[in-house]
């Protein structure tokens, strides 16, 4: 006749044979590992949309869900300059992306900033020289944020009227930003911005601050 401790024994013993096949069962560690990936990708999605939202970033609906989701996005010149720059520590402070209309520089600029998990700002050429050229409490703050982001976006560099303002401004928040990330978006050539922004002083520092990057690839706008 089985005794009392030997049955109790057994069961102890069945029972723990039944929370170790559920702790190391290959089938549940495996969906619990699909889980957590699930809820981080979900969580630095959020992040990503938070990010463009709080700086008032317009993609296209299609773009816009492929940076969040950080796929589908186009293997752009632009983009993959971007990346090799957003992780390299030993890259230039500072890039300016050159190229066509719709070739992806400022997609290319979205990604960094939805990527980029500490400050960040961004601004249009028109605006940057707004900001610029006041001197009231608004735009003081403006300004201020701009030259102190870690991250600063300047998009369509070249589209402003007034190229003299703006060569001021640049030499400005350059000398403020050394040891900040400043990426530049601009429809102009190499050549062309270095002979619209013709002030010795600014060539110096992006000669010891920047790259540039052409991308010569064609106009992505409105394609899948």
């Amino acid at each position: 006749m089985t005794t009392g401790p030997t049955r109790l024994g057994s069961s102890l013993s069945e029972a723990l044979g039944r929370l170790e096949h559920a702790i190391f069962d290959p089938t549940r560690v495996e969906e619990n590992e699909r889980l957590a990936r699930e809820h981080e990708e979900s969580d630095q999605r959020a992040k990503r949309r938070e990010r463009l939202d709080a700086l008032g970033i317009e993609l296209e609906k299609n773009t816009h869900r492929q940076v969040i989701s950080n796929t589908g996005l186009k293997n752009t010149t632009s983009l993959v300059a971007v990346q090799r720059w957003l992780t390299s520590q030993s890259n230039y402070p500072m890039a300016v992306l050159t190229g066509n209309r719709g070739c992806g520089k400022s997609v290319a600029a979205a990604y960094v900033v939805a990527n980029w998990d500490r400050s960040a700002a961004w601004s249009s050429a028109p605006d940057l020289i707004r900001v610029f050229t006041g001197n009231f409490g608004d735009q003081l703050k403006r300004q201020d944020t701009l030259k102190r982001a870690r991250l600063l976006v300047l998009d369509d560099v070249g589209t402003e009227g007034d190229a003299v303002r703006m060569t001021a401004t640049l030499i400005e928040l350059l000398d403020e930003r050394k040891q900040r990330k400043t990426l530049i978006t601009t429809n102009l050539s190499k050549e062309a911005f270095l002979e619209r922004y013709a002030d010795e002083r600014l060539h110096s520092r992006l000669r010891e601050l920047a790259g540039f990057v052409g991308d010569k690839g064609p106009d992505l706008r409105g394609q899948p």
